[in-house]
């Protein structure tokens, strides 16, 4: 679903200014979640101080977020955008480890490094880069890292699809806010409404709830991780609707990126500590060398 975001918000940015875009996206994205709420069981109650502290955050995060992505994608292209916004792996593995005490493992350090790698490769040799484009883009990766941790710590004792309903309504009433004044209907043309809102359809709303759900099954770092695979789901669909044709060194470090999610992915549970493993070995090397002669 994160994949498919991207593609319908490159589309969208050309025909507004990135703040009737990022409107357009949460208010659609909210009422889908609305439309939602009648079908899905309470997990708890959903008036709990512990939703709503979490949603007040997830509101002003998105909303950052969501900013600073539309201003990065006017600079820099939607799979440039994916790569840059899935650094929030290692955001969110330092966080986790200082909040959660979600302390990663080996393989999780070497999965990173190799999808790292093939990050890397991905984007070499294609010329300069928009430098505001990408810090732009690295901080929208902060702001919905941090949404991740957040959701984690809280998750157990929420009822998601209504703590996202809540926290989209929230951003779209704090845009207001910050705006100060009420749009008029000429900032909005046909194709913004509609590339808008299948964006906040393909993202705020399905790929959220999906990463949401999955922090009840998956430690932090581990949802985070999996997300880098989304910059490699994203070549094809820019290819098809964008007509952007992935380059040879964008398809190898797709195949890296993805060998880096399933290493620590496919060795959950089995894994052990990187200090574990470090003594490990020291006891090993020990234990290995020639007793000396008395």
């Amino acid at each position: 679903m994160a994949a498919s975001f991207v593609i319908p918000w490159k589309l969208a940015t050309p025909h507004g200014d990135e703040t009737s875009a990022v409107l357009v996206l949460l208010v659609s994205a909210a009422a889908l979640n609305t439309l939602l709420l009648p079908f899905t069981p309470r997990v708890g109650a959903r008036w709990n101080g512990a939703a709503l502290r979490l949603a007040i955050v997830l509101a002003v995060l998105t909303l950052v977020g969501n900013w600073f992505s539309a201003a990065a994608i006017e600079r820099i292209s939607a799979p440039l955008l994916s790569v840059l916004q899935r650094a929030e792996v290692l955001i969110v593995a330092v966080i986790a480890w200082a909040t959660l005490g979600e302390r990663p493992h080996a393989l999780f350090w070497v999965g990173s490094g190799v999808a790292a790698l093939g990050l890397l490769w991905m984007q070499g040799g294609d010329g300069p880069l928009d430098g505001v484009g990408v810090l732009l883009g690295l901080a929208s990766s902060l702001s919905f890292g941090t949404m991740i941790v957040a959701v984690r710590r809280y998750v157990h004792g929420i009822d998601t699809v209504f703590v996202n309903t809540f926290r989209l309504w929230l951003a779209v009433l704090v845009w207001f806010l910050v705006r100060g004044e009420i749009p008029s209907a000429d900032e909005f043309s046909g194709p913004l409404i509609l590339y808008g809102s299948l964006a906040g359809a393909f993202g705020p709303f399905l790929s959220r709830l999906f990463t949401m759900q999955s922090s009840r099954h998956l430690e932090a770092r581990f949802s985070a991780l999996i997300l880098l695979s989304t910059p490699v789901l994203s070549l094809p669909l820019a290819w098809l609707f964008l007509g952007t044709i992935p380059s040879g060194r964008e398809l190898e470090g797709g195949a890296l990126m993805l060998l880096g999610v399933a290493i620590p992915v496919v060795g959950r549970g089995r894994s052990k500590p990187l200090r574990d493993v470090v003594t490990r070995v020291g006891r090993t090397w020990k234990s290995s060398r020639p007793t000396p002669p008395e």
